[in-house]
């Protein structure tokens, strides 16, 4: 019994479909370990940026978005203000008060390193592209004596 031509052509597709799908994915692997691979790498990479959240290098990157500032303040009872605006980053939710807190007084550390927070502000400055309200939370800070 001879072969026609037709079906020839159509298991040479056939076979050049396989070996395409079996390099794409590994030698023997599939569709499911391929995907797991990248799942994995995904986790990683996430684990590594948020371990950047709460260092010197997120707040000097907050800085320069402006997202970050500190500005002396000459109303009675204050001695600065820190600005956070809210500008979401890994591992950091500035609509959070504890992230916020936190973020101010280690900015504010050199220059007062035994600061409270005596009072905070919020102001609505808009919305952002997708909807999410832009604000700016104003820190009022008091330098106490060591």
């Amino acid at each position: 019994m001879t072969v026609s031509p037709i079906r020839r052509g159509i298991h040479r597709i056939i076979d050049l479909e396989v070996m395409a799908d079996s390099n794409l994915h590994g030698i023997g692997g599939t569709t499911w370990e391929a995907g797991m691979k990248y799942a994995v790498a995904a986790i990683v990479c996430a684990a590594a940026l948020a371990g950047c959240a709460g260092t010197q290098s997120q707040m000097r990157l907050l800085e320069n978005q402006n997202a970050l500032r500190i500005e002396p303040t000459s109303g009675p009872g204050y001695d600065y203000t820190v600005v956070v605006k809210n500008v979401k980053d890994v591992g950091y939710n500035p609509d959070n008060k504890n992230d916020r807190e936190d973020i101010a007084l280690r900015a504010i550390a050199t220059q007062c390193p035994n600061a409270s927070i005596a009072k905070e502000e919020v102001i609505e400055t808009g919305t952002y592209l997708l909807g999410n309200p832009s604000r700016d939370y104003f820190m009022r800070i008091r330098c106490r004596s060591a």
